[in-house]
């Protein structure tokens, strides 16, 4: 199929929308060296993500400071897992439903939390930005509403200052991707 030059220009403007909007996303992270986490004694880590990328997060946390006391909220599914990975140098969080976490089902946990302190909140992202993870963010929220980070896919540690821009630039994200992909559609038939 030719491209016609209305659509060239369309996809152009639509790449440029893209990546200042990326840009707006980005003023919302932080991007931190892991040294920040070096005086953690307490780190709650929402494993959202793969156990690699859980794995490699541990790793280089250690590397800063192997004496930070990690607690992981975690799937059921993944209990045993951790249990073999990491032994007594975790403290698991089980979260007891299948799917999704769902903010509505976590009540037990945020009841036990409530006991604890942390000094960071981490969660755990497949992607770079955390598109799809507003079910974790709206868990986030009531967690650390202030500040928490992000370690992702890229292993990239970010400090989430704003995490209301964030959402809101992911929404917008999202809602732009999806137009293009039924405007692309559109344009095949």
């Amino acid at each position: 199929m030719e491209c016609s030059y209305r659509n060239v220009e369309m996809k152009s403007a639509l790449q440029h929308l893209c990546r200042q909007l990326q840009k707006i996303i980005h003023s919302s992270f932080n991007n931190v060296p892991f040294s920040e986490l070096k005086d953690c004694k307490n780190i709650l880590i929402v494993r959202s993500a793969s156990i690699g990328i859980l794995r490699e997060f541990i790793s280089k946390l250690d590397n800063v400071n192997d004496n930070t006391r990690k607690y992981i909220i975690t799937s059921y599914a993944n209990k045993h897992e951790l249990e073999e990975l990491y032994g007594d140098s975790v403290e698991i969080i089980e979260y007891r439903h299948n799917g999704n976490y769902d903010i509505s089902r976590f009540d037990e946990i945020f009841n036990y939390l409530s006991e604890k302190f942390f000094d960071k909140v981490v969660v755990l992202y497949n992607n770079r930005f955390g598109a799809g993870y507003e079910n974790v963010e709206e868990i986030i929220e009531r967690i650390s509403p202030d500040v928490h980070y992000v370690f992702n896919s890229y292993m990239e540690l970010y400090r989430i200052n704003n995490l209301a821009l964030k959402k809101e630039s992911i929404q917008l994200y999202r809602q732009i991707c999806n137009w293009y992909w039924e405007y692309s559609m559109v344009e095949r038939k």
